[in-house]
């Protein structure tokens, strides 16, 4: 009896023995740069998202494709690239619709190097269905949110 618990227990060990190196090979490598990070990628995806910007046009330069929203005390200087999507009255624009003292909202990216990037711009004022389409506190639309008679 005590030879069968014996030659169990030296199987058991044995078998531990085994598994011990396999689970090693299989665990994954751990990151040691610090731009692999969680944080790092996080930071560099919120980075890269669109950030929205809304103000009257003060200055346009055709010629470098930008324009600044804002007066003397704040503003800023947005770029036009080729992927800007320019919409005017609900309708595609160019960049020739971009005029001073004209409204304008959309969304921007900062470059590294600090310059702000458009990615959609809209000129003119908001239009009724864009107004109508605007949600409520509560989450339904304005036509949903209207009680029926």
């Amino acid at each position: 009896m005590k030879t069968k618990f014996y030659l169990a227990g030296g199987v058991c060990a044995a078998s531990l023995a085994f598994c011990m190196p396999l689970g090693a090979q299989t665990t994954p490598a751990t990151a040691t740069s610090p731009a692999a990070s969680p944080q790092a990628t996080a930071a560099a995806e919120w980075a890269a998202r669109p950030l929205p910007f809304h103000g009257k046009v003060s200055v346009v330069d055709q010629t470098a494709k930008t324009f600044t929203v804002g007066g003397k005390q704040a503003s800023r200087t947005f770029k036009i690239t080729d992927g800007t999507v320019i919409t005017k009255a609900g309708a595609p624009g160019t960049m020739a619709d971009l005029v001073a003292d004209e409204r304008v909202r959309g969304a921007y990216i900062k470059l590294p190097d600090g310059t702000f990037e458009v990615k959609t711009v809209t000129i003119g004022p908001k239009t009724e269905g864009e107004k109508k389409g605007k949600k409520s506190k509560k989450g339904a639309t304005a036509e949903e949110a209207a009680p029926t008679p």
